[in-house]
């Protein structure tokens, strides 16, 4: 008989098995941030990565 954690663990297995992959990043050059204006040692787009994620 399943308990709600394997239930729950077997729905999870499957909605990894079904995810799409994520698409390659760029590969970024070291410079400073377009936003914040903090040194980094890979923007994208000329912004690092905490205001990409609009973390700042």
């Amino acid at each position: 008989m399943s308990d709600a954690a394997d239930l729950a663990n077997d729905i999870l297995e499957r909605a990894m098995a079904n995810r799409a992959p994520s698409p390659p990043l760029a590969p970024g050059v070291a410079g400073e941030c377009d936003d914040c204006g903090r040194a980094s040692p890979r923007l994208i787009g000329g912004r690092c990565a905490p205001c990409r994620d609009r973390r700042r």
